[in-house]
């Protein structure tokens, strides 16, 4: 459990010096935050016409767990890109440390910068509460916060598992292109269409 907590401190570090974290998170909350300031509008506008109604916040966290699904790849990319790309990815995966420590622990530091972005959205709610009388419903509000944290980790979960499957498979198929590769294996990386399945090119 150690090992999880420390590979998850230091990957939820990490994202705070990156600069992909930094544009989907300001991208993500200006898009709800905005989203969120027209429906006051409207909902102020539709009020003074007598046909006002009141803005809830499931519509919020709708679009959140909507951009989020889009955002997820490039979240969870960068767990296995800055090990690359600094050199430290040998040293990882020659670490004391199980394989389940090693991806639970990453995606638990993708999660806990997500539930850091869904913590700022919590003064949607807060001045609603206060424009609505007599608030808003607490358990709705509980119930939709809820399932917008439990779809964030099965979006993280989602997008992590199919970049681990990617970069299994493709450490498994380098060997083999390299063989069939005729600049003699001098190129770093395979190209896409190898890693392709099915592609008629690669022959087991």
């Amino acid at each position: 459990m150690r090992n999880i907590w420390t590979i998850a401190k230091r990957e939820y570090n990490q994202y705070f010096i990156s600069p992909i974290a930094y544009v989907v998170a300001v991208a993500l909350l200006t898009l709800v935050g905005g989203y969120f300031a027209i429906l006051l509008l409207a909902a102020n506008q539709q009020a003074a016409s007598g046909f006002g109604f009141v803005p809830g916040i499931n519509e919020v966290n709708n679009l959140f767990a909507f951009l989020l699904l889009i955002a997820s790849p490039a979240l969870t990319m960068r767990l296995l890109a800055d090990e690359t790309r600094t050199g430290t990815i040998e040293l990882l995966l020659t670490a004391p440390v199980r394989d389940f420590e090693l991806v639970f622990g990453k995606w638990l530091g993708s999660f806990l910068f997500v539930l850091s972005l869904i913590a700022v959205t919590f003064i949607y709610p807060v001045i609603l509460n206060n424009l609505v009388s007599p608030g808003i419903d607490q358990k709705a509000l509980i119930s939709s916060y809820l399932g917008l944290i439990l779809l964030s980790a099965s979006f993280l979960a989602i997008a992590w598992d199919y970049l681990l499957s990617s970069a299994i498979k493709s450490l498994l198929l380098y060997p083999r292109w390299q063989s069939l590769s005729p600049y003699g294996g001098s190129l770093e990386f395979p190209p896409a269409c190898y890693l392709w399945e099915g592609n008629s090119s690669v022959t087991w």
